[in-house]
């Protein structure tokens, strides 16, 4: 069940994105996983130039941003993930674990919660990741050895 507090929080959210991103952007596509012990949000995004992502933790070095300007802002965004998966967890039976999250310049914005338990998951942080990552941006890691695990896993040839 979506709440008052929901939408003004995903307000919030896209324009802590649009704050974290020192240059147009057309296209942003986001993964949130909130635990009980632990956070992590990355988003790659796309400028109107360029249709190839740039991944979030590289702005400090592809666009002289200071890292610690950067880790703040961060940190604010993982807080509000935080606050959204408090409200869901306080409205819905079943909380989610993490989302992805696409938003375009124009205002579009989606949202697609996911409930599996990744701590069980036989999958680590980086190898999530990497799935991800192929999953939502048809990104295929750039390493042999990476890209043969994300085709095994999905049963790619």
């Amino acid at each position: 069940m979506e709440t008052k507090k929901m939408e003004v929080l995903y307000q919030k959210i896209a324009e802590q994105i649009n704050d974290m991103i020192p240059s147009e952007w057309s296209k942003v596509v986001l993964y949130a996983e909130i635990l009980d012990g632990s956070r992590e949000v990355y988003f790659f995004f796309q400028t109107p130039e360029n249709d190839e992502y740039i991944y979030s933790h590289d702005i400090p070095e592809q666009f002289l941003v200071s890292k610690k300007i950067y880790t703040e802002l961060l940190l604010d965004l993982q807080e509000l993930f935080k606050q959204l998966h408090n409200e869901f967890k306080e409205n819905n039976p079943e909380a989610w674990t993490n989302l992805t999250l696409k938003l375009e310049s124009t205002g579009t914005f989606s949202i697609n919660y996911d409930y599996e338990d990744v701590i069980e998951s036989d999958l680590d942080e980086y190898e999530r990741q990497m799935i991800w990552e192929f999953n939502n941006l048809g990104i295929f890691p750039e390493d042999e050895e990476d890209k043969e695990f994300v085709k095994d896993y999905l049963n790619i040839k």
